[in-house]
Order: structure tokens, then C-alpha cells, then sequence
């Protein structure tokens, strides 16, 4: 589906671009072509007038003369004496020449009323100029010497033509080139704006798979303990397998939970609802809450809180202490006997404050330390843990970041804890007065 839309948007893509580019070429084809056209006539018109000038000055023409004037000037001249062609046969061998030359005398005759071998008085020099086929033409007469000069000039248009042609072979090859970049630019570019949905699809995918992977192994255990309930004959038996269900049952809740936390971070409707709260007393709660787990795992807990006192946050205490409990879960799991975890509280500057969860576990390998808040991922030393699904970190960077704040994994900076360590870093606010549960 996404192939196919790639290939629609590049296409219309380039269609679109294509046709405005094709638009302007052929604008800018019409202005040169009609610059070229005027830059002809305009070197017509000159070529002519100095004809005529040389034509005035002559007191008798020659062969040699009239074929220097048509080779450098570039024109096709027909003289007629009085009516009477001059150096006709010599000058002028070819026959489409003399049919051109016959249909500018009809053109100017006809359309113009010029006529260049019917007497006329009053004007020593008359001539008209127009296009005629591939040439333009200059059809008139001078007195000279006490006689009618009557000429036909043709000024051929085979430069202006090699120039048009050449000038559309090159706009004509421009725009080929132009629509094949454009087209691999439109491929490249919709490929660009469609990568995040295609990633979007594959995490929801591999999202949608892995919740039903993670659902389906309770699920089966509590569909086992009942049939197991059904054809258990003692009462101890029976309790056992309903605590086996409920234990499912519990760990199946906090799955769908996190899920929908997240799917709520997704939609951007995760509600943040903040209070005025001091953050040492919310750590010294957390850490009352986990020293029983951490006795009976004879792991060692310790909590350092800064000497000054920390002015009031405005967090929600709900989502802060469920992200304080799945970083002292995480360190608690993966901690050995006789190991230690600690609980940090420090101002980081520019009006932050910073927690910290350090054990001495076995750790976060460094190339895994951004991989580790991805949904459902699991480090090689977690995959045998089936109390964990892998959603513990990620609905904690959510929950941070609806703070504005940020999570992440480092090493201890004084060598005291080898294994993970966790940092959090949330704004606060100092409250004059108290405040009441609000939205955000």
C-alpha cells in the first residue's frame, strides 16, 4: 500500500512540477523565439538600407559589384531597368529563386498595391518589406540616372531557422532532463516523508505481535489452572491453582495498563495531573515501600537526599512514584545477593532536579542503553525473566516526558556502582501557595 501511494505521489509530483516547468519553457520559448525574429528583421532592414544606399551612389552596376553586395550582405537581389530584368540569367540560376522573387512582385502588387513597372510620379525611391515563406522580402524602386531601378530583395531565413530549431532542441532536451531530476527527486523526497509512516506501521506491527505474544502466555496459564481447578479433587490443590490465576491475572492487569498508558501517550491524552509536592518526601516513600522486597532479597538499600532543602514540585506524584517503582523493580530483579541499590535526589541546575536508581548488577551494555526504553525490548539477561514484559522503561520515558523532562542510562561517575544506573531529570516550580489538582 505504501509502495503504490510512493509511486502516486511521485508521479503527481512530478506532473505537477513537470507542467509548470513545461509552461515556463514555453514562455521563454515564445520571448527568444520572437528576440530572435526581431534581432532578422532588424539585421534585414539593415542590410537592405545599405543596399539602397550603395544602389544610389552607383553610376552604372556590374556583374562583380552585384555579386559582392549579395555575398556579403547576405541577400538574393533581382534588378528590373525599366521593367526589363537586369543580369537575370546570370545572377539568378536557380528556380526556386525566381519563383520566390515572382511572388514577392505579386504579393506587393496585389496586397500592397505596389507595382513596381507601372510609371509613377512624385517619389524618387518607394519599397515595402514583408515576410515571404522562409525569407522576408523587399519589393520598390529608385530613380537613378533618369530611369526606373525596379529590385526585389530576399533576405533568407536559414540562420533564423537553424537558431529556432537549435533553440527548441535545447529547451526540448533542458525540460527532459529537468522532469527526469525532478522525478528522481520526487521519488527520493515522498520516499522521505513516507519513511516515518512506514516505521510508524512497522513498530505498530511489531507492537501489535508482541502484545499478543505477551497476553497470550498468562492467558494460557489461567485457562491451564482452571481446567486444572476442574479436575483437582482437594481443596489445597485448588487454592493453588487459583493463586496461579490471580498472580496471571495480576500481571495480565499491569500489562494492559502500560499498554494503555502508552496507547494514550500515542493519541497525546495522557492526562498529567500536577500537584505541589516535596520531591524528598516522595523518594523517602518509595524507599519505605521496596526496603522489605530488598531485605528479603538480602540486597542492601540505601537513599541519599541533599543536606538543603528542595523547594515544592509541581509533578503528579501518581506518575513520578510509578516511575521510581519500575526503576527500583528493574535494579531489585537484576541485582545478586549481597549487592547494593541506591535511591540519589540532587538540584542539577537551571531549575531541575535529578533522580538516580544505581545497583551493581550485571548492567546495561553501552550499545544497548537507548535500545533498553524501546516497547518490549529486553537485554539478553532479562529475556529468561517472565515478570517483566519489556514496557517497564518505555512507559517510564513517557511518563517523563509529559514532565518535560528526560530519562536515560549512564555509568556511576564515582565507580561505586558497576551496574545500571539510571538518571532522571524533571523541571520544578517553587509554589507560595498550595495548589490543587490540575490537567495538563
Amino acid at each position: 500500500m505504501l509502495r503504490k501511494l510512493h509511486l502516486q505521489m511521485t508521479a503527481f509530483c512530478t506532473l505537477f512540477t513537470g507542467g509548470i516547468l513545461l509552461a515556463l519553457s514555453l514562455l521563454c520559448l515564445l520571448a527568444a523565439s520572437h528576440s530572435v525574429r526581431e534581432t532578422s528583421y532588424a539585421s534585414f532592414s539593415k542590410e537592405l538600407s545599405l543596399l539602397l544606399t550603395n544602389l544610389q551612389g552607383q553610376s552604372w552596376l556590374s556583374h562583380q559589384w552585384l555579386g559582392q553586395m549579395q555575398e556579403e550582405h547576405h541577400l538574393n537581389i533581382y534588378l528590373y531597368n525599366n521593367g526589363e530584368p537586369l543580369y537575370y540569367e546570370l545572377l539568378h540560376p536557380h528556380g526556386e529563386d525566381i519563383s520566390l522573387s515572382r511572388q514577392a512582385l505579386e504579393y506587393a502588387r496585389e496586397c500592397l498595391g505596389l507595382d513596381i513597372f507601372q510609371e509613377s510620379k512624385g517619389q524618387r525611391i518607394l519599397h515595402e518589406e514583408f515576410p515571404l515563406q522562409d525569407c522576408y522580402a523587399s519589393v520598390g524602386y529608385l530613380e537613378l540616372n533618369g530611369g526606373r531601378l525596379g529590385f526585389v530583395v530576399l533576405y533568407p531565413l536559414e540562420t533564423q531557422l537553424r537558431q529556432l530549431s537549435l533553440l527548441r532542441l535545447s529547451i526540448l532536451a533542458a525540460d527532459l532532463i529537468a522532469l527526469a531530476l525532478l522525478g528522481l527527486f520526487a521519488w527520493f523526497f515522498t520516499g522521505h516523508l513516507l519513511r516515518p509512516i512506514a516505521i510508524s506501521r512497522e513498530k505498530q506491527a511489531h507492537f501489535i505481535a508482541s502484545a499478543s505474544h505477551e497476553l497470550r502466555s498468562p492467558l494460557n496459564v489461567m485457562l491451564s489452572g482452571l481446567e486444572s481447578m476442574e479436575k483437582s479433587d482437594t481443596a489445597s490443590d485448588r487454592h493453588h491453582f487459583a493463586s496461579i490465576i490471580l498472580q496471571e491475572g495480576q500481571r495480565m492487569k499491569g500489562l494492559i495498563s502500560d499498554m494503555l498508558l502508552l496507547a494514550s501517550s500515542d493519541s497525546h491524552s495522557l492526562a498529567i495531573h500536577r500537584t505541589a509536592l516535596q520531591p524528598d518526601e516522595l523518594l523517602l516513600s518509595c524507599f519505605e515501600s521496596y526496603e522489605g522486597l530488598a531485605a528479603r532479597q538480602n540486597i542492601r538499600l540505601l537513599l541519599a537526599l541533599p543536606q538543603e532543602p528542595l523547594p515544592d514540585c509541581l509533578w503528579d506524584g501518581d506518575c513520578i512514584r510509578q516511575v521510581l517503582s519500575i526503576l527500583l523493580d528493574n535494579a531489585l530483579s537484576y541485582t545478586p545477593e549481597g549487592g547494593r541499590v541506591r535511591i540519589s535526589l540532587a538540584p542539577s541546575g537551571r531549575g531541575r532536579l535529578l533522580l538516580g536508581v544505581a545497583d551493581t548488577g550485571p548492567g546495561i551494555p553501552p550499545k544497548e542503553r537507548e535500545q533498553i526504553f524501546a516497547r518490549f525490548y529486553r537485554s539478553d539477561q532479562a529475556r529468561v525473566d517472565k515478570s517483566h514484559f519489556g514496557l517497564g522503561l518505555a512507559t517510564a520515558r513517557e511518563l517523563v516526558a509529559a514532565h518535560q523532562g528526560r530519562i536515560w542510562a549512564a555509568e556511576d561517575p564515582t565507580g561505586e556502582y558497576s551496574g545500571a544506573v539510571f538518571y532522571v531529570e524533571l523541571p520544578f516550580k517553587q509554589s507560595k501557595t498550595p495548589l490543587q489538582a490540575t490537567g495538563h
